[in-house]
């Protein structure tokens, strides 16, 4: 990962924490990363063509979080 990438990272993430008050900046926040995170997931599956390497605790704890908050 690029330090250009992690700069902009932390610059999203300080615009949701400095925007809303706490609670909601997390909520919103989580919401993103759980949406960003399926959409790497997604990506890497894409490239890969296959499930190699994937285990169903992954596909659980990924699915798990969907319903946290």
């Amino acid at each position: 990962m690029s330090v250009e990438r992690v700069a902009k990272t932390l610059a999203i993430q300080m615009a949701f924490y400095l925007h809303f008050i706490s609670s909601e900046a997390a909520s919103y926040s989580a919401f993103l990363q759980n949406a960003a995170m399926s959409i790497l997931f997604l990506t890497m599956l894409f490239h890969r063509q296959s499930t190699e390497g994937q285990s169903v605790l992954l596909a659980v704890a990924k699915w798990s979080c969907n319903f946290d908050g």
